[in-house]
């Protein structure tokens, strides 16, 4: 019971603080909005289907793959300013911006093979802001850049126990033409927390925290 009063008390302090100090969440000309964000997204990868009896020279591997995605953890930023608003009955604004981030992600199978990866985005992005409720700041839009793998590699163990590289190098670069969605919770004028979808591989789903200048 105890517990159960001390979380009505904190929600009830939450909402009276959101209620009392989430005045301006709405997106304006001249706003500048930076967000920090952790996402996840995916790489491309591979799946080993054989295991043959490898001998550590890499001439003697001989592999037979299928295509398998594989999980990326990544951070990164955007930075967004605000040159059109009183829009759509004065709730409606436009900006444009600038993304950056890096990703890191490990795919190990059956303790037999196992591929990492890291890569770098920058991209430009244009959204369409409207608050349909107070202290939230929905927006939709989209991003166009370009995404490097920095680095690629895969190891396989050997009929020994080894490891052995067979692939160490980086693939070419990729063109990001992604439509974005999200929306920003403003408990405050300047501070807020962040949710982001995309349509691009790279970054499914992203969380963070929100600062307005």
């Amino acid at each position: 019971m105890k517990l159960n009063r001390i979380v009505v008390a904190l929600v009830a302090a939450f909402s009276f603080v959101s209620t009392s100090f989430a005045q301006n969440s709405e997106f304006r000309k001249g706003d500048v909005l930076v967000n920090v964000l952790y996402s996840l997204g995916s790489f491309d990868g591979y799946k080993m289907n054989a295991h043959p009896n490898l001998s550590v020279g890499h001439e003697d591997i001989h592999l037979n793959w299928d295509e398998k995605n594989f999980l990326q953890h990544g951070i990164g930023f955007t930075a967004e300013w605000g040159i059109l608003d009183n829009m759509i009955h004065g709730k409606g604004a436009i900006g444009i911006g600038i993304e950056g981030g890096m990703g890191f992600g490990r795919d190990e199978q059956n303790d037999i093979f196992k591929q990492t990866a890291k890569r770098i985005h920058f991209a430009t992005r244009g959204t369409m802001h409207y608050s349909f409720v107070p202290a939230i700041d929905t927006y939709a839009g989209f991003r166009l850049g370009i995404c490097d793998w920095t680095d690629y590699n895969q190891s396989i163990k050997d009929s020994s126990g080894e490891w052995v590289k067979v692939f160490d190098g980086k693939f070419d670069g990729d063109f990001i033409y992604n439509f974005v969605c999200g929306a920003r919770y403003m408990p405050v004028d300047n501070f807020g927390f962040n949710l982001e979808l995309s349509s691009g591989r790279y970054s499914f789903v992203s969380l963070g925290v929100s600062f307005k200048f």
